[in-house]
């Protein structure tokens, strides 16, 4: 299981790494399934990342075959929603992670042609990537992990170090982008594998070698979990519950 989402019908939507989307209604039980049995548009049985969008379009991103669009109320693929020109740069390719923007806007997450800001409306998209010698781009292009916070900044996690984005004054011409968890001088950084905002605003960084970072007061710490008096290093999800307690997935369990 790679990834979840939910719509406002009692429908959860499972994205598997093999099996396609199964579908599951909450409410009456059914079951079903998306995958490249029954649907010659969807162009991998393996899921990587899925976003909901207010409109009720089902954004998939695969393993390695790009991205697909399925239209939840009328059950049929929208893959003409992506254009040619993003479909062909992302042939072959990795969609790790998508995150809304806004009613017209996404941004996508692949692996190793970096960040990608599509406006579905006009159909026009712009791809940001590392530079070695251009410190205000990118940290590296391996994109697992976007979230846009309550204060407008994109969080955009890589294979080295945690990418801000201010998206109030984001200029497409002259991006800045400011790094965390990354030694510029070295370029090496975290791989960043989770992302996740609290109730009081907290960015939760989960990563995949030195464990759970927290973001606050514009200071990242390091908070140490341990699991049988054995150090965590290895986080994969992070969400709380009613009463904000932190629920973390790591390699040693939950």
């Amino acid at each position: 299981m790679s990834s979840i989402e939910a719509d406002n019908n009692g429908n959860l939507y499972f994205g598997t790494e093999g099996g396609g989307i199964t579908i599951q209604n909450y409410l009456t039980k059914k079951v079903t399934y998306i995958n490249k049995n029954n649907s010659k548009k969807l162009p991998s049985n393996n899921i990587k990342s899925m976003l909901l969008t207010d409109d009720n379009l089902l954004w998939i991103g695969t393993f390695n075959a790009g991205l697909a669009v399925y239209d939840i109320n009328s059950k049929q693929f929208v893959n003409y929603k992506i254009s040619k020109s993003l479909q062909e740069y992302l042939i072959q390719t990795g969609v790790y992670a998508l995150e809304q923007e806004s009613d017209s806007v996404i941004w996508i997450g692949s692996f190793g042609k970096g960040l990608i800001r599509y406006d579905i409306e006009n159909q026009v998209f712009n791809y940001f990537r590392h530079q070695p010698d251009n410190l205000s781009l990118l940290s590296g292009d391996i994109i697992r992990t976007i979230h846009i916070d309550k204060n407008d900044v994109l969080w955009a996690g890589t294979q080295r170090g945690l990418n801000k984005i201010n998206l109030k004054t984001f200029n497409v011409d002259n991006i800045d982008i400011k790094h965390f968890l990354f030694n510029q001088e070295k370029i090496i950084g975290e791989a960043v594998l989770t992302l996740f905002e609290d109730a009081k605003n907290r960015i939760w960084v989960g990563t995949k070698y030195k464990g759970l970072f927290v973001y606050e007061n514009d200071v990242f710490k390091n908070v140490e979990l341990q699991v049988n008096d054995k150090l965590v290093t290895t986080i994969h999800a992070i969400t709380t519950d009613n009463s904000n307690n932190l629920w973390v997935s790591t390699n040693q369990g939950i």
